[in-house]
Parts: structure tokens; C-alpha cells; sequence
């Protein structure tokens, strides 16, 4: 009777471990694809940021005209 409970319960062990993994994967994907898009927004808000920059630069130039 022990050995079934034991063999049971080494089943549960192994489904639950699997499961484990596929969400541990799932969240590394996850986290990746987010860094990634912060990445991209960090990216995006420099360019923009000197853009923005440049035209300051250009309205200053034009007033002292």
C-alpha cells in the first residue's frame, strides 16, 4: 500500500515539475519581451528627446534673427 502512495506521489512531483518549467519559461519570455520593449521605448524617447532638442535650437536661431 506505501508503494503506490509512494509512486503516487513521485507522479505529482514529476506533473507538478513540469508545470513549474513551463511557467519559469513562460516568465523568462515574458520579462524578455518587456525588457526588450523598454529597451525600445528608451530608444525611441532619446531620439524624440533630441529632436526636440533640435528644434529649440532652430526656434532660439530664428529670435535672434
Amino acid at each position: 500500500r506505501c508503494g503506490w502512495l509512494l509512486i503516487f506521489t513521485h507522479l505529482i512531483f514529476l506533473c507538478l515539475g513540469k508545470e513549474t518549467e513551463v511557467v519559469k519559461t513562460m516568465y523568462e519570455s515574458e520579462l524578455r519581451e518587456a525588457r526588450d520593449l523598454y529597451n525600445d521605448v528608451e530608444k525611441e524617447k532619446a531620439r524624440i528627446e533630441l529632436k526636440i532638442q533640435s528644434l529649440e535650437d532652430q526656434v532660439a536661431e530664428y529670435r535672434r534673427k
